[in-house]
Order: C-alpha cells, then structure tokens, then sequence
C-alpha cells in the first residue's frame, strides 16, 4: 500500500486487496524466506506451496462467493508492518509482463481508494 495514494486507515476499513475468491487466488502475494519467518515467529504458520524461489499461500478449495482472507489480516488490517510482501506493499499497482515480455505497471481500478483518480493522474 503506498501511502501517498491510499491512507492506512482507508486500506483498513476496505481489506479488498486481502481476500481472495476461487478466481483470484492466482494473485496471491509472493513471500520471501524474511516474510514467512516473520510469519512464523508472530505464530502464524499457513499452508504455503513454492512460487519460483519464494513462496505464496497454497490455495484452498473454495466454493462460489466464499473467501480466503490473508492469515495476516487483522480488524484493523494488516499486521506486517515493514515484512509486507513486495506486492502488498505497492498495492494498488501489479507488475506484471505484457505478451513481448516487457515489465508493466497496472492500477487496479477495483481499489475502492482508487476512484478518486482518473487514468491521466
């Protein structure tokens, strides 16, 4: 989350970017060996399946509308801190590769922090 465009407390009061879907469970976030530590040393421990090099959560069987909420998520929203994954932090933004494999930066204009912006902005 960059908090020059989205508050803490707006990502707090939303935590859309932090459940997951049985369409979206593709986009969940890459852990690096110091997240799933810190994870582990907070005393959470999910099921995790590799994702390259790193990590990522091992996708549950999900039914229809049900969710799958980050082990990390809280009342008052992410517990982290600093060891956020790399693609929770730049939330609202994706990198991704277009079709000729050049590295591209997309907005997801689902964000409900997002609305106040146009594409120029």
């Amino acid at each position: 989350m960059l908090r020059k465009i989205l508050s803490p407390d707006t990502c707090a009061a939303c935590r859309l970017c932090c459940g997951f879907d049985c369409t979206d469970t593709w986009e969940f976030p890459v852990l690096p060996p110091e997240t799933v530590k810190a994870m582990q040393e907070m005393g959470v421990s999910p099921k995790l399946t590799p994702a390259g090099t790193e990590q990522t959560f091992a996708a549950p069987s999900l039914q229809g509308e049900e969710l799958f909420l980050c082990p990390m998520l809280s009342d008052t929203g992410c517990t982290m801190g600093e060891q956020k994954p790399f693609d929770c932090k730049i939330w609202p933004f994706r990198m991704m590769r277009d079709l000729s494999g050049r590295v591209r930066i997309a907005a997801a204009a689902y964000c409900p922090g997002m609305e106040r912006y146009t594409d120029a902005q």
